[in-house]
């Protein structure tokens, strides 16, 4: 894509009220980077960034982490618990009308939750999934995050809001 284009997309992109995520430019890339994310988190035996973040922000770390003797630690842990918790319900109560919201920082290219990379976290949740309609709403949350960094990293979010539509399917 020529950097004509590119300035092109990025001024039609901040003269549009709403647009759907897939239709913007690049986010066949986005879908990839995901992909590879989860399959480098299930199949690569190497240590890398990756794996170590994905780590980190596994529910079973976070659990230990959250009886960790270190105060700041275990804080972390504690507020990462309640938010998927906090998350886990909201999802359920979706069908009534609820909408949530999540606070995240963005630094070093991703975004952090309670000082937890986000597409970590879900990548390690896809990656270790058994059942097939669970694994499709997991890989959804990492290419919507991927999506948020990616819009964020392209100044989207200066003047638009990101919302994510989450609706568990049907068959589960």
């Amino acid at each position: 894509m020529s950097a004509e284009q590119l300035i092109q997309d990025q001024q039609t992109l901040t003269r549009e009220t709403a647009f759907l995520a897939e239709s913007l430019p690049g986010d066949e890339v986005v879908r990839l980077r995901a992909i590879r994310l989860i399959g480098a988190l299930a199949v690569e035996p190497a240590v890398t960034i990756e794996h170590i973040e994905a780590h980190e922000a596994s529910l079973i770390n976070v659990t230990q982490n959250y009886f960790s003797e270190d105060p700041e630690i275990s804080e972390r842990a504690k507020a990462r618990l309640a938010t998927d918790l906090r998350t886990n319900i909201f999802e359920i109560l979706y069908d009534s009308g609820h909408i949530s919201s999540v606070e995240a920082v963005y630094q070093d290219g991703h975004f952090y939750q309670h000082g937890y990379n986000l597409p970590a976290m879900y990548a390690h949740g896809a990656s270790r999934v058994n059942v097939p309609e669970e694994r499709r709403r997991r890989t959804a949350e990492v290419i919507n995050e991927l999506r948020i960094e990616a819009g964020h990293r392209n100044g989207l979010t200066k003047n638009h809001y990101f919302v994510e539509i989450s609706r568990a399917p049907d068959d589960m």
